[in-house]
């Protein structure tokens, strides 16, 4: 299993194999690319190339299990426990589920309404684009109120 982590405006693209470290903050989502079978096996090195993910990353994760043969509960449960550290740094994490297997996990766990799901890449970055553009016209109306508060 790898995992493949890369930023949209960044493309030089990191993989993670166990050893290596990386750093890919820009201004685009960071996209962990999941290949492989996601097994106890490859638990640990799921965990670290999200982590590392996250740690990039500067607003999104994008997490692409469209590559990935087949995800175990476990493996369910290691993007749960990366959902929460993404929260935690207030990051948005995104799923694109692609895959039977993993389709069927997200299922089997009840974690479908846990995760944000999208059918592609492309759908989950438009999403997240249109998402942000909302929040900063949000953020320019409350620095403009809060100047007339001022006067």
């Amino acid at each position: 299993m790898r995992v493949h982590i890369h930023c949209l405006s960044n493309p030089l693209v990191e993989s993670v194999h166990g050893a290596g470290r990386c750093r890919v903050r820009g201004p685009g989502p960071t996209i962990a690319s999941v290949v492989g079978d996601v097994d106890a096996r490859g638990i640990p090195i799921l965990r670290e190339g999200l982590s590392e993910a996250i740690r990039g990353a500067n607003r999104t994760v994008i997490v692409d299990l469209s590559q990935a043969d087949f995800v175990s509960i476990s493996g369910m449960q290691a993007l749960v426990e990366a959902q929460v550290c993404a929260e935690l740094r207030g990051l948005a994490m995104l799923l694109v589920p692609d895959g039977r297997s993993s389709r069927r996990v997200l299922e089997v766990t009840n974690a479908e309404d846990r995760f944000r799901c999208f059918p592609s890449v492309r759908a989950a970055v438009a999403a997240r684009r249109t998402e942000l553009a909302a929040h900063v016209d949000l953020d320019h109306v409350l620095v403009r109120s809060r100047r007339y508060e001022d006067i």
